[in-house]
């Protein structure tokens, strides 16, 4: 499977989702939910703002599936098992969802917008 080639846009975001990944693969962020609905907020309001917004949350989400597929297929070809991979599995999954639930938000949300300003 071919990852969506990502703009600067959403590589920040694409980083960031990751970072957590990592960090909850090292056991270090003790309210995932939490830290995962916190980073989705930021990238909708950037979102907002960008032309692209809906779609690139999009390919963000489709990103972080496809970081969690390559995460199970690495730990299928290591020699020992990898410490906090199912975390680490979880929490890309879990940013997939939540960022593909925040790009049809953010597209509800930019035709309301429109609607209102009549432009739409």
């Amino acid at each position: 499977m071919t990852s969506p080639r990502l703009t600067g846009f959403e590589f920040h975001w694409f980083e960031k989702g990751l970072r957590l990944a990592l960090e909850s693969q090292n056991g270090s962020v003790p309210d995932l939910p939490g830290a995962v609905v916190a980073l989705t907020v930021a990238a909708s309001e950037d979102a907002k703002g960008s032309y692209t917004g809906p779609e690139s949350l999009r390919r963000v989400a489709e990103r972080f599936l496809s970081d969690a597929g390559a995460s199970i297929d690495t730990a299928r070809l290591a020699a020992r098992p990898i410490p906090g991979l199912d975390r680490r599995v979880a929490a890309l999954r879990n940013l997939s969802v939540s960022f593909d639930s925040a790009a049809a938000e953010v597209e509800a949300w930019k035709r309301g917008a429109a609607e209102l300003s009549g432009t739409g």
